[in-house]
């Protein structure tokens, strides 16, 4: 008779309740949203969608932290809360560069007069904005915090066994699938944060810092708002016409290339696919206790 208590659900399982937790409350949130006759607000009103940014970072956070605390029985902190000197002087180079390709993405995108890209750095003069843009940062950041914490730290504490490329690519078709419900299905889109996820979690494999990730991701978000997006108006840059998607993904591609290569420098020293000592350190004993954990039914008998 096995009296040590019932066996933890294996581990496709597990992601599969935490992405279908995911979803439900997205799905849910959206339509509470669509029921109070607010929805447009969230393409229109900054200041609203940063809020909303929050509510919903914090809800979905929350409800991973639980998974892996009660399903997994393991802590979520051992993911990576962590910033070190050099995670920080990576975030530090790494946002640099991103803005400085940001600029002369947009510096060639204005030779095409048709497209009419136009700088409004005046906005910049005005407090209220300065305030804006400091909430949008935030916002963007505590949201993708969700989203790096069930795509990059539970699904690789759980999917770690996996080759590293197979790993990240993995989590990156997850990581994509969860923008249907804000983005709809287009392929284009879901490619270009299919991009991304493979950016940000090789950051994170690297690093073993989710709050590195996190940074990263919060951040280039909030640079497409100001520098990209025409919707709100924080946006610094102003084009006549919407970007086409396909210039959006040779970008995002330009973009990960980058975000590996400065990866590669600053992390790369123990080879291209070894991860962090933290990560290798969480996984060893995620072994050791699924293992004591198989055991427990014939030692029970």
């Amino acid at each position: 008779m096995n009296t040590l208590g019932p066996r933890r659900l294996n581990s496709p399982l597990r992601l599969l309740v935490a992405v279908a937790f995911n979803f439900a409350v997205m799905y849910t949130f959206l339509g509470v949203l669509v029921w109070l006759g607010v929805i447009d607000r969230v393409r229109t009103d900054y200041g609203f969608l940063a809020w909303m940014n929050i509510l919903v970072g914090v809800l979905l956070s929350g409800g991973t932290f639980l998974v892996y605390r009660f399903i997994d029985r393991g802590s979520p902190m051992a993911f990576g809360f962590r910033m070190t000197r050099r995670d920080g002087a990576f975030a530090g180079v790494t946002l640099l560069l991103s803005v400085i390709f940001a600029i002369a993405c947009i510096a060639i995108i204005g030779r095409d007069q048709a497209l009419g890209a136009e700088f409004q750095l005046y906005k910049l003069a005005r407090p209220s904005m300065i305030g804006l843009m400091i909430l949008g940062a935030v916002g963007w950041i505590i949201a993708v915090t969700q989203e790096e914490v069930l795509y990059r730290g539970y699904f690789y504490a759980n999917l770690q066994r996996l080759h590293p490329l197979v790993l990240i690519l993995v989590s990156a078709f997850f990581f994509s699938l969860t923008h249907i419900p804000t983005k709809g299905i287009a392929l284009i889109p879901l490619i270009i944060h299919f991009v991304g996820g493979i950016g940000y979690g090789y950051v994170y494999y690297k690093s073993g810092s989710l709050l590195l990730s996190t940074l990263l991701h919060g951040m280039h978000n909030f640079l497409l708002d100001i520098l990209f997006n025409n919707d709100y108006s924080v946006t610094l840059v102003t084009l006549a016409h919407p970007l086409d998607d396909s210039v959006k993904l040779a970008q995002q591609l330009m973009l990960l290339a980058a975000v590996v290569l400065i990866t590669h420098v600053f992390y790369g020293r123990n080879g291209a696919f070894t991860p962090a000592e933290n990560l290798q350190k969480l996984w060893n004993t995620k072994h050791e206790h699924i293992y004591l954990l198989q055991q427990q039914p014939s030692q029970a008998k």
